[in-house]
């Protein structure tokens, strides 16, 4: 029995670096929902705008499980994993701008991040942890959606706090930029940094 407890905080604690990079995956979509009544307000957004700002995440979920395998002919998994950080930071910071066109654009970019993002967890799973898939995956999907719950459940008194409904998005953008810090440091000595 203590060899079991031992092996599972050993696993728990190798899968931390993804872990923590699932924290990223939806946030960037669940705050703006709760603040989207003062992003229309301050920038001018039609409803038609406004519809496309909560359904452009989705529709990048959709095409990149489409070209997500083939990216990773050209790419290592952990690569792809760094480049999903680097793009939902990207584009997180980039539509905290005050045209309603450049937020449109950063959040499809957000949601192109997220979506190798989806991918990437269970295919770096299946290659680190193959004995221990159930464990990993459940972790990985337990903290994905409490941070989806807290980033709906906090942007709206983020928002109210400083004035602005930027901070509530910034805030996320910034996870995802230290997030890629944690996991290329991480992963710099990693046995397997090849394409598929």
């Amino acid at each position: 029995m203590r060899h079991v407890r031992d092996t599972t905080s050993r696993t728990v604690l190798r899968a931390l670096p993804l872990v923590v990079f699932s924290l990223t995956l939806r946030p960037l979509v669940t705050s703006v929902g709760p603040v989207l009544p003062e992003i229309r307000s301050e920038l001018h957004m039609s409803a038609t705008q406004a519809s496309l700002l909560t359904v452009a995440p989705v529709i990048c979920f959709a095409i990149g499980a489409f070209f997500v395998p083939r990216m990773l002919v050209w790419i290592s998994p952990n690569h792809a994993v760094a480049a999903a950080l680097l793009l939902m930071f990207i584009g997180g910071t980039v539509r905290l701008s005050d045209s309603s066109a450049v937020l449109l654009a950063g959040t499809a970019v957000c949601g192109i991040g997220a979506a190798i993002g989806n991918i990437m967890g269970g295919i770096v799973t299946r290659r680190d942890f193959a004995t221990r898939v159930g464990l990993v995956m459940g972790l990985y999907v337990g903290v994905m959606s409490i941070s989806s719950s807290t980033a709906a459940m906090v942007s709206y008194p983020l928002s109210q706090r400083f004035g602005t409904w930027k901070v509530s998005l910034e805030v996320w953008s910034d996870l995802a930029l230290l997030i890629f810090v944690i996991w290329t440091f991480s992963q710099r000595r990693h046995r397997d940094n090849t394409p598929m």
